[in-house]
């Protein structure tokens, strides 16, 4: 298995968009390494994130930040309203689940690049990671057939 990068993700991020529900299903594309995407909480131990992990949290929006606030206008009903811009994907999270204190790491599709932030409830990041419904992957059977 090659070892997908978080620019590389994003640079193809149409086509995870498009196929999210086959991959997620598929172990071997469910269980494609991601270099620097993980959950490190202490006390619990560090957890390596996969890229059908990735997607999950993602597009079930979990792990999104809201990057901006957007005031619109609506015509029909003459009202300014605000929509929620979530384009910041979390992808790393390195802090302390007894104090909240983190250095995390999110990827802003609209900058195009990582950047660091702070999140304000590690354990909620936490709880969604370890909740991930992953599908079976028969080591034996993968390492017959490669």
């Amino acid at each position: 298995m090659n070892t997908l990068t978080i620019s590389n993700i994003f640079s193809n991020f149409s086509f995870y968009k498009e196929n999210y529900l086959s991959l997620i299903h598929d172990p071997t594309h469910y269980f494609t390494p991601v270099e620097d995407a993980y959950i490190e909480a202490w006390p619990a131990a560090k957890k390596s994130l996969v890229l059908g992990d990735l997607l999950q949290l993602w597009f079930s929006e979990k792990w999104l930040l809201n990057d901006s606030i957007q005031n619109l206008f609506d015509v029909q009903s003459k009202k300014r309203i605000s929509v929620l811009s979530q384009d910041v994907y979390v992808y790393q999270i390195t802090g302390n689940l007894l104090t909240g204190s983190n250095q995390s790491k999110a990827w802003s599709l609209k900058k195009q690049q990582g950047s660091d932030v702070s999140l304000d409830r590690v354990v909620k990041f936490y709880a969604e990671c370890w909740a991930l419904n992953r599908p079976h992957f028969n080591f034996l059977v993968q390492h017959k057939t490669a």
